[in-house]
């Protein structure tokens, strides 16, 4: 992070974004920074500028729009691209990054995922394992969408809202927003 972004993500909320300011990620990046737009905005805002000036639009594209609760989620940098979820359509997309820094246009990559929130690339190519909040669920992600669940209530999970992997373990955080109980950390393995 850098600069604005890095005063700006110790805040729960960011001066360099208009009100209502809920920032909710800022994936790194050796290039400028990219940082989210406030909730419940279905744009994603560029480079980050000095304090004085809110920062522009990257990304407007209609696939991050909210159509209820939250749009945009989820972003990751992998592969040339910023990959975003989300919540309320239960979509992964994919904004190719131009040789200029501008985004591309959005393309969905992945359907029927509901409640999706965070995602990490497991190091298979475009292969992602992603936590589905509202479904209490973990989902594997093929490159040509196709999808399966992993992990489960049962397993439990309680509203996975994150998901972090080192090597082929995986941990996933509930947060429990929605059952008020038993908010956890899991950890899993990824086979081969």
């Amino acid at each position: 992070m850098y600069g604005a972004c890095a005063r700006a993500a110790a805040r729960s909320a960011s001066p360099h974004c208009p009100p209502p300011a809920c920032p909710t990620a800022w994936p790194w990046t050796p290039a400028p920074a990219l940082c989210t737009s406030p909730i419940p905005s279905s744009a994603l805002s560029g480079a980050c500028p000095p304090p004085a000036a809110p920062p522009p639009p990257w990304s407007t594209d209609l696939a991050l729009a909210p159509t209820g609760f939250l749009g945009a989620n989820g972003l990751k940098i992998h592969n040339g691209a910023l990959w975003a979820t989300n919540l309320d359509k239960g979509t992964v997309l994919r904004i190719p990054i131009l040789a200029d820094g501008r985004a591309g246009t959005a393309r969905v990559t992945a359907t029927g995922l509901p409640g999706i929130d965070d995602f990490a690339f497991t190091g298979h190519g475009d292969q992602i394992i992603a936590a589905l909040n509202t479904v209490n669920q973990v989902a594997l992600i093929q490159p040509d969408g196709l999808h399966t669940t992993v992990l489960t209530a049962a397993d439990g999970l309680q509203g996975p809202t994150s998901i972090a992997l080192r090597g082929d373990t995986v941990h996933v955080m509930s947060a429990a927003y929605l059952t008020a109980k038993d908010p956890n950390l899991i950890l899993a393995h990824l086979r081969g």
